[in-house]
């Protein structure tokens, strides 16, 4: 995991230093905006932390900047700061900062830098089997690179009937499918078909893609048993961050329930 750090401090950079060093977390700091501008400009980073004062420019205006910028759009930005002015705060969520640590709460920031440390690790061994449904063969061929690029297994049906008869003759991690298909079930009806399966197979997570943005259409497929959802078009991140999301928790409660059967055994 890369963090950059964005800190005119002396004193707070050596606090910094002293923690991150003690968890064993790796980073780059830097003392003003312009610094960090060119440290961004050839590395990515996977979390930014940056004090609301900077030397040559406001935090709050840099990280309107960043937002702005294909490669940091979506990056995690902490804002460090030793007020506590509610004016400020609104207005840097506006701006997209994800979250807002005191600068006394020193804790409070390792904490939320380890749990994304260790969340970003589990991300990066993540691997499952996929069910795809998607009657638009160019979309498939679009998300099936994303999905394999991250190490994914995925098999693409373009219709509802194939892919259920494929659902109960083998074993999937995850469902995505698409709600309108050419064929005579929708996504809906598939989604319908897999939850009244065996309860062992039956309880696949699912994701949901669609075009509709219209809030029935959406408490239709929660109603429905879809566990997520993602509208079209989306950005890449969101829809590897949900799938990933999804599989994590499927094999996290699958390690769970082998982990409670083996003790229960035991103890008979």
């Amino acid at each position: 995991m890369d963090i950059l750090i964005i800190e005119p401090s002396s004193t707070f950079q050596s606090i910094i230093d002293q923690e991150l060093r003690v968890h064993g977390i790796a980073y780059k700091l830097v003392s003003t905006a312009t610094q960090a501008k060119e440290i961004i400009s050839h590395q990515r980073f996977d979390l930014i932390c940056m004090s609301l004062h900077l030397p040559d420019m406001c935090g709050l205006d840099f990280c309107k900047l960043l937002r702005q910028s294909d490669t940091t759009s979506l990056t995690p930005i902490l804002l460090l700061t030793a007020e506590e002015d509610n004016t400020m705060q609104i207005r840097a969520f506006k701006l997209g900062v994800t979250d807002i640590f005191h600068k006394q709460d020193i804790n409070g920031l390792l904490q939320y830098i380890t749990y994304l440390s260790k969340q970003s690790n589990l991300y990066n061994k993540v691997d499952g089997h996929i069910l795809y449904v998607e009657d638009i063969q160019s979309q498939a061929e679009a998300v099936i690179s994303i999905l394999r690029d991250e190490g994914l297994t995925v098999n693409h049906h373009l219709t509802a009937e194939t892919a259920y008869k494929d659902f109960c003759e083998s074993d999937y991690d995850l469902l995505i499918t698409d709600v309108v298909l050419q064929g005579n079930m929708s996504g809906l009806g598939l989604v319908r078909m897999v939850r009244s399966a065996e309860i062992a197979k039956s309880m696949i997570p699912v994701l949901a893609v669609s075009g509709v943005e219209h809030p029935s259409r959406k408490i239709e497929l929660l109603r429905s048993g879809v566990n997520d959802y993602v509208s079209k078009p989306f950005v890449p991140e969101e829809l590897t961050t949900r799938v990933k999301n999804l599989v994590l928790t499927k094999k996290l409660v699958e390690e769970a329930d082998r982990t409670n059967k083996e003790l229960f055994d035991r103890n008979i």
